[in-house]
């Protein structure tokens, strides 16, 4: 309902810190019921209104990205060295190709502190990352092991991605049978027909699905009225048989 407009990674670095306070919080005092409570809370107070809001409410802006699309205005890029004049609208793809960007060693994460300028990276390649002066045999190594953790994520992710599509289609199947389940009823003469139809002509089938006529089945009433249409079907069958044989006879 708030139609404030902010910075998306601004709005969700709120929602980030406010969830994670209330989670330490929680942590430093797990006696209390009510705190406890709140330990699934996912929301934060709006920074304009204070209501609260979740990820979910966050809306993208499409009138303003329209007006930035739109606009001829210009901006300094704001990486200090580089005094380019840029539409707003073209703005990340200056991002993604400016010299000056700050930009992080690809060994940071094995403890290299190194940041610097994109313009910088190579040289700092060469003569100063201590994990290049070690011999190609280590960044290969890092490499390789890189590329496993991410191949080895992405497939537990899609495994998992699978697996909760096979749940949720399960669970749609067993939706569906648990309302055609509700929805059988002996003094439906439709229902009655349709059992005492699977029951003779497909047995093998009507065993697998017996769950679905439950309803019918658990009851001794609608038991003792499905074993008199059962004894009754082969003899309405016979009618219906004998019936149009003589109808054809007569039109002979």
């Amino acid at each position: 309902s708030c139609s404030s407009r902010f910075c998306a990674a601004c709005l969700n670095r709120v929602l980030r810190d406010e969830i994670s306070n209330r989670n330490n919080r929680t942590s430093e005092n797990s006696s209390s019921t009510a705190t406890a409570t709140n330990n699934n809370d996912q929301s934060a107070k709006c920074p304009h209104c204070r209501t609260n809001f979740t990820k979910t409410d966050i809306q993208v802006d499409h009138v303003l990205e329209k007006e930035i699309y739109d606009s001829t205005n210009t901006i300094t890029c704001p990486f200090k060295g580089c005094n380019t004049e840029v539409q707003l609208c073209k703005m990340k793809q200056h991002e993604e190709s400016c010299p000056y960007i700050r930009m992080k060693c690809r060994y940071a994460e094995w403890g290299c502190k190194w940041t610097g300028r994109k313009m910088d990276l190579q040289s700092h390649y060469d003569a100063e990352c201590d994990f290049t002066k070690l011999g190609s045999g280590l960044p290969a190594f890092i490499e390789r092991y890189r590329k496993t953790v991410e191949h080895d994520h992405r497939y537990w992710i899609d495994q998992n991605r699978a697996q909760l599509q096979g749940f949720n289609q399960m669970q749609s199947m067993q939706s569906r049978q648990v309302m055609m389940m509700k929805s059988r009823n002996a003094s439906d003469i439709l229902d009655v027909l349709a059992l005492t139809y699977h029951a003779c002509c497909f047995t093998g089938r009507f065993v697998l699905s017996r769950d679905l006529w439950s309803m019918i089945l658990m009851k001794q009433g609608c038991r003792a009225t499905m074993g008199n249409m059962l004894l009754s079907f082969p003899t309405m069958i016979l009618v219906v048989r004998v019936s149009i044989e003589g109808f054809m006879l007569l039109q002979h």
